[in-house]
């Protein structure tokens, strides 16, 4: 939504769904999702290797559809990607180049090719899921036959409690939370488990094993907000490895504004990317090296300047969501894979950035083995 007045009305909806409190009530079910996928990571692992993104896209996903609509893509168990995660990585796809090269994917919208027009037909296809989903949960509501599954959407699936938002408008803003929720935490754990496993980090991850090695297994998600250097390691993996580092563009009101020492007229579109202000050598010391001890005593600069969820009032209304499932993610897998080791199929190569506004490695894979004792 552009118009700040109609956005700040419906962010109001999502407040109380999407508070920390709230999301906490969800933890059970997020636990489940991140302790199946860590499960399947350690078969794997202890057959051979484990694709630890593929896992992780599952669980995000997985989360994500059940958070939305009450019920799960059921990825972690079928233990392969459905119709619609393949619709949403090109969508994925499509979004990035849309946002460089609108005019030329316009132009290409009239060619007469099946599988293009195929592609461009993603957004009517993702709604679609979204409306089923949508449909079955609101019949089950309104059934209330035996426990009813909450979402984050129950309340305005019961007529008596919604009067803001249409069914179209539910089924879009699920479909967003999907969209939002499923890469993003994936690659951003991806990276971060990968980051701790090079050996050129053995330091890191022994300090992080010490410190995790203080809670059970069963922790809950409250009691992981004690391990400091723990959420030490989440952030300075958003740091470097945020899913979403591009251009977040912004439109300058029509009666112009002051940026710093410039004036910059109104209606002209400015964008900010958390790519370049995250590696500011000025603002971060070393910015290229993975160095979770910086946020140990953060400096005022880098609290300003750390936006891997965006910024003011357009900040990611999913970021609680996405910090309980990092912290859970990094928390179970170095519990129950303490031996981990990157496979020789995982390099520095093969996890370079491959970037459609979401980044994700360029070989789509992300291997580790356990190591034998």
């Amino acid at each position: 939504m552009t118009d700040p007045k109609q956005h700040a009305t419906r962010r109001r909806l999502f407040a109380q769904p999407f508070s920390n409190s709230c999301i906490t009530t969800f933890e059970p079910p997020i636990r489940r999702k991140v302790d199946l996928a860590v499960s399947k990571i350690r078969r794997d692992a202890e057959q051979g290797s484990a694709d630890i993104l593929k896992w992780f896209t599952f669980m995000a996903t997985d989360v994500a559809g059940e958070l939305s609509f009450g019920t799960s893509f059921d990825m972690l168990q079928h233990e392969q990607k459905s119709p619609y995660i393949r619709d949403l990585e090109t969508a994925m796809m499509i979004s990035g180049i849309r946002s460089e090269l609108q005019p030329l994917l316009k132009l290409a919208s009239y060619l007469p090719l099946r599988s293009l027009r195929h592609a461009l037909a993603i957004n009517e296809r993702l709604n679609s899921y979204g409306h089923e989903a949508i449909q079955n949960h609101k019949a089950h509501v309104a059934a209330k036959q035996g426990p009813v599954a909450t979402s984050l959407f129950s309340k305005f699936l019961d007529p008596k409690k919604n009067q803001e938002l249409s069914d179209a408008e539910i089924e879009q803003e699920a479909s967003n939370l999907i969209v939002a929720g499923s890469d993003t935490t994936a690659v951003s754990l991806t990276y971060l488990i990968w980051a701790v496993l090079r050996p050129d980090n053995s330091h890191i991850r022994e300090r992080l094993m010490n410190e995790i090695s203080t809670l059970p297994l069963d922790a809950r998600g409250s009691d992981l907000g004690s391990l400091q250097y723990l959420k030490a390691v989440v952030d300075e993996a958003l740091r470097l490895y945020g899913a979403a580092p591009g251009s977040l563009p912004r439109v300058v009101p029509i009666a112009g504004t002051i940026l710093g020492p410039y004036h910059i007229p109104g209606d002209v579109t400015v964008s900010t990317q958390a790519f370049t202000i995250h590696r500011d050598p000025n603002i971060f010391r070393n910015p290229e090296r993975f160095d979770p001890s910086r946020w140990e005593n953060p400096t005022q600069e880098m609290k300003d300047a750390f936006s891997p969820f965006g910024a003011g009032s357009r900040t990611c209304i999913g970021i609680h969501l996405a910090m309980l499932e990092l912290l859970l993610g990094t928390f179970l897998f170095f519990k129950r894979c303490p031996t981990a080791v990157l496979s020789p199929t995982t390099t520095n190569e093969s996890m370079e950035f491959e970037n459609y506004f979401l980044i994700v490695p360029k070989s789509h894979r992300c291997e580790i083995q356990l190591r034998q004792a």
